[in-house]
């Protein structure tokens, strides 16, 4: 839906079904995005700043976000799997140099990996990543 403020979004909001089945927001700190999700999803968890969670590595986070991040991907297994799944790869991309021995170690693991990629919402990843 284009627009940011809620006058734009008011008419789309009104109309939109199920709202009330709605059970968790992602969204940035905006204000004014807080204010339409309280109006319009009142049974919602608001959980701000979630996604910029998700995008960090977990070496980065503190314990307090990490059991923010925990608790609320407990309730989601789709994204628990692909959040789990990313911090993997993340782990092998930021290796820096391995010895031979070590990669073929390794190299079932990320084989591993990106299957469990294909069979998920990242299948274009999985596609990237067996043709690079």
């Amino acid at each position: 839906m284009l627009g940011r403020s809620e006058a734009s979004l008011r008419s789309y909001l009104k109309r939109l079904p199920g709202k009330e089945n709605v059970r968790g927001i992602v969204m940035d700190l905006s204000e004014t995005y807080r204010r339409i999700a309280q109006e319009y999803f009142p049974n919602a968890m608001q959980e701000p700043g979630l996604l910029s969670l998700m995008r960090r590595h977990h070496w980065k986070l503190s314990s307090v976000q990490k059991e923010r991040l925990h608790q609320y991907l407990a309730q989601e297994s789709v994204l628990q799997a692909l959040y789990f799944a990313k911090q993997q790869l993340n782990g092998f991309l930021v290796m820096k140099s391995l010895k031979t021995k070590r990669a073929k170690q390794l190299l079932p693991k990320f084989l591993a990996l990106i299957r469990q990629f294909e069979q998920s919402p990242a299948r274009a990843l999985a596609a990237t990543l067996q043709n690079t």
